[in-house]
């Protein structure tokens, strides 16, 4: 039943295609992505989501639906500095090979295809540790046998995060978007609200909740649970109109970059047949001293040198502070990642270096507080 509606609805206004997702782990969460929005399907689900990424990203995705369509998503993003993202990325529903009759004949009198399309230019900003805004430019393109249509249109989005572990989204899509197409005739595209709020309970599990309404539709609700029962193995489970979907992944950490795989199981939002979706994304790590990742970011810690000691501090007989040189960074109970987080630390912050163990500082958080970074992320000042 919920199916059906769908397809009575959402699915039969003009530009139907832009709302079937992007991205397998943003559908295997239900499409409760809009708060979570850290990959580069962000520039579908929430623009300014594109503020958390902070290497160069890519991902593709393919989504075999029923009747002989493909739906696909490639996405970029490229962050700017310390505080602005651009992204890219083009959604394409497509279905060929449609056999054409101008009688009732056994044979086809012609072979047609029916493609829409949607390239999106994104841009992100974080304002402070708290806000990001982001936008996107759309260019629209349809073609039904013989006839096609071209269009623009606009998205506003904004990410906040009011504590260290909840995130909130929220996004307006379609802001006057339409398309013309080649017979003359004007076809205008529906406004999408969106919003959503996403819970690290840990940093083995997120839950997550969104909301949404297309124009005069019913609102919609969806939910998403992802746990890592391993540290590179994700799995999930959600939640939305169209009913349950299930999904998991693969995070594979090699030298240069992480690569990721990921997959989601559900309903064809036409007719209830069986989906399947799959995601290949990569996130290349930089070679400026001034990169740095996200706290959910993934990276491998093997044992490594000893950084040397500074020489100037030793001569000036003065403390070393570490200077935060990361937007957001996780300070853990001890050197390397599998130790428990117990704090995020921002850009421009100093605390008092203690010690160190490989590539790892220890720092005094507060009086007897102290907590373990990786170098990468911090700058050596004297005081």
């Amino acid at each position: 039943p919920h199916a059906a509606l769908f397809a009575q609805n959402a699915a039969g206004l003009p530009g139907a295609f832009l709302r079937f997702g992007a991205g397998a782990r943003a559908l295997a969460l239900g499409g409760a992505f809009s708060a979570i929005a850290d990959d580069p399907s962000a520039g579908y689900w929430n623009a300014a989501g594109l503020s958390q990424l902070h290497r160069i990203h890519f991902s593709a995705t393919h989504y075999r639906m029923s009747l002989d369509r493909s739906h696909n998503f490639i996405g970029a993003a490229v962050p700017l500095g310390t505080a602005s993202t651009i992204g890219v990325s083009w959604i394409g529903l497509g279905v060929s090979g449609i056999e054409g009759r101008v009688s009732n004949t056994a044979q086809p009198d012609f072979i047609f295809s029916n493609s829409h399309n949607a390239l999106l230019l994104s841009w992100a900003q974080k304002i402070n540790p708290y806000l990001s805004l982001g936008v996107n430019i759309k260019g629209l393109y349809q073609k039904l046998y013989n006839v096609d249509a071209y269009g623009v249109g606009f998205d506003a989005s904004l990410l906040l995060r009011p504590r260290d572990n909840i995130r909130l989204g929220f996004s307006v899509q379609d802001i006057r978007s339409s398309v013309k197409w080649s017979s003359g005739l004007r076809e205008t595209l529906p406004l999408t609200y969106r919003g959503g709020i996403a819970l690290n309970v840990n940093d083995n599990l997120i839950l997550a909740f969104d909301a949404y309404k297309t124009g005069q539709d019913d609102p919609g609700f969806a939910w998403g649970v992802e746990y890592k029962a391993l540290d590179l193995m994700p799995i999930r489970l959600g939640y939305s109109d169209n009913g349950v979907v299930a999904g998991a992944g693969v995070n594979v950490p090699l030298q240069s970059m992480d690569v990721r795989i990921d997959y989601a199981y559900g309903k064809d939002r036409i007719d209830g047949g069986q989906t399947h979706q799959l995601s290949l994304g990569f996130a290349l790590f930089k070679k400026s001293s001034s990169d740095f990742d996200v706290a959910q970011t993934y990276r491998r810690t093997t044992p490594e040198v000893m950084p040397v000691p500074d020489k100037d501090a030793i001569k000036q007989n003065k403390t070393v502070y570490l200077k935060v040189m990361a937007k957001g960074l996780n300070v853990r109970t001890g050197p390397g990642i599998k130790n428990k987080k117990i704090a995020v630390i921002y850009e421009g912050q100093a605390f008092k270096k203690v010690t160190a163990s490989g590539y790892w500082y220890k720092i005094e958080l507060s009086a007897g507080k102290y907590g373990w970074v990786h170098h990468k992320y911090v700058k050596e000042v004297l005081k």
